[in-house]
């Protein structure tokens, strides 16, 4: 168990789509076993990415991205709503990677960054373990040749919607803090 743990956070931290791993480890040992794994992995795991993306690569992202404009009218919307803007980030159909290290470089605080995994991976952890849990066969079920329940096409749905409400949510207040900065003075086109 230790070990499955200990891969989903490797497997966190080096950038690699976490989805396949979530379905093979609920098909290889059961809801139960998966769950527990799964869900401790992605806590240790993104919590590990995100503290690494604040600490050691903190000063590469500010010099890589601190001038692009669209990142700091998006950072001023993270400001702003935080936690709602985290709980959209973790539920959208977005590389585990961009949701870790790419919320470390905004100003999001540890806290809502902690509540909004917490809370989201426990659910989006269950969905994908209990898929793989219940899986006849893997294969058939990833190249769409088994027919798909009308719970499995409930899950797909209610993802496509939380991208949506993401893209959305994110673009509104993004537009608003672009307007913002680009009257702020020049000093002050720079990510806090």
């Amino acid at each position: 168990m230790v070990s499955c743990i200990l891969l989903v956070v490797v497997w966190i931290l080096s950038f690699v789509p976490l989805t396949p791993l979530e379905l093979s480890i609920g098909y290889l040992f059961g809801f139960k076993t998966a769950y527990a794994c799964v869900y401790a992995g992605k806590v240790i795991g993104c919590s590990t990415a995100f503290i690494l993306g604040r600490s050691v690569a903190y000063n590469w992202a500010q010099r890589q991205f601190g001038q692009n404009e669209l990142l700091r009218a998006l950072d001023k919307a993270v400001s702003e709503r935080p936690l709602q803007i985290c709980v959209l980030v973790r539920f959208g159909a977005i590389p585990i990677a961009i949701k870790n290290y790419g919320l470390a470089i905004l100003t999001v605080t540890t806290k809502d960054f902690i509540r909004s995994l917490v809370v989201v991976e426990s659910l989006m952890s269950t969905v994908l373990v209990f898929v793989g849990s219940t899986a006849k066969n893997l294969e058939a079920i990833m190249s769409g040749r088994q027919p798909r329940s009308a719970w499995q096409a409930a899950v797909v749905l209610l993802g496509c919607c939380m991208l949506l409400a993401l893209v959305a949510y994110v673009s509104l207040y993004t537009r608003r803090a672009l307007r913002e900065i680009r009257k702020a003075p020049q000093s002050d086109k720079k990510i806090q």
